[in-house]
């Protein structure tokens, strides 16, 4: 078991999609599995807009599944639970009335996909409409992701899905100094005529081990070694009877 965080610090254009600028919209899904395949939590889908970028820069992007606990391995598996998540980013020059909510489903069917194992993260490759294509085929509610990308210059151009067990994030994340950092290349398809040159995006994904926070070690690194004694003296104090050997625990129920 273990508590992660999966973020998207930021991307990188170096080409865009559009003639001079792409209006950029990013979705993102994720879902936690038990150990037996079940789920664990499915924490749906969240967007934002990223703004109208032109090529030739970075962005901050920020966008993150903070402290998510992911079941740990069993007798009968190993490996542990496991997550599933997906990352859409998408020029949308027109925003028609349905699009966030679209997009949000094209992320999570995305991370369903991944999660059920109906898709592997392997073939998937570089996103582009070609990718795009092929996974509005393979999970049907992207297709509603691509009927409202049909206008002008519009379309996808960056994509990203990854599933891993929590034996792999485990060893992933395995010293303190580690973390699952890596930048993907997103090489776009073709754009129609009167568009921009084939669009080009890099991606940042990170995956960090979070420690958990445990009490009595805080509250020593804090001096506050002297705690148990207050708060006994002021449980006393209040006429509550308590023993020689008093813990928080006998005073729960008072």
């Amino acid at each position: 078991m273990g508590i992660y965080s999966f973020r998207i610090p930021s991307f990188h254009i170096f080409e865009v999609r559009s003639a001079h600028s792409d209006m950029l919209f990013a979705a993102t899904s994720l879902k936690v599995m038990n150990a037996n395949g079940s789920f664990h939590r499915d924490l749906g889908a969240k967007n934002m807009f990223a703004g109208e970028r032109k090529a030739g820069g970075g962005v901050d992007l920020n966008m993150s599944w903070e402290n998510i606990y992911v079941p740990g391995p069993t007798r009968e598996n190993p490996d542990g639970g496991s997550i599933a998540w997906a990352f859409i980013l998408a020029n949308k020059q027109h925003s028609d009335s349905g699009w966030t909510a679209a997009l949000n489903k094209g992320a999570d069917a995305l991370a369903g996909a991944l999660a059920g194992k109906t898709l592997e993260a392997a073939e998937l490759g570089p996103a582009g409409v070609v990718g795009f294509a092929a996974l509005t085929a393979a999970v049907i509610a992207l297709q509603e992701v691509g009927n409202l990308l049909n206008a002008d210059c519009d379309g996808p151009v960056a994509l990203g899905a990854f599933r891993k067990t929590a034996a792999e994030l485990a060893n992933l994340t395995a010293t303190p100094s580690s973390a699952f950092d890596r930048i993907e290349s997103n090489p776009g398809g073709d754009s129609p005529a009167g568009c921009g040159a084939n669009s080009n995006y890099e991606v940042k994904y990170q995956i960090t081990h979070v420690e958990p926070l445990l009490l009595g070690k805080a509250l020593q690194d804090l001096g506050l070694t002297g705690l148990r004694a207050g708060l006994k003296n002021r449980i006393a104090a209040s006429g509550t009877s308590i023993g020689a050997n008093f813990s928080l625990r006998d005073f729960i129920g008072h």
